[in-house]
């Protein structure tokens, strides 16, 4: 059953602003049967026609709040 791959965060990405949409790519590959994940951009090229299934995971951490209320 292919295509197959499984790709994972390199890093933590911190520094992130309130209300601002940020991309995360998953940009190191652990496996890519087809060469079908482009861990540079985090794009999944299609390579036929079909039906897909894509699972991503993400811990978020809120962080502190430091202003007043």
């Amino acid at each position: 059953m292919t295509p197959l791959f499984y790709a994972r965060g390199n890093s933590e990405q911190t520094g992130l602003s309130d209300n601002v949409t940020t991309k995360r790519i998953f940009g190191s590959e652990i496996f890519d049967a087809d060469g079908v994940y482009d861990t540079s951009t985090g794009l999944f090229t299609v390579p036929t026609t079909g039906k897909y299934c894509i699972i991503a995971g993400l811990n978020i951490d809120g962080g502190s709040n430091t202003g007043t209320q």
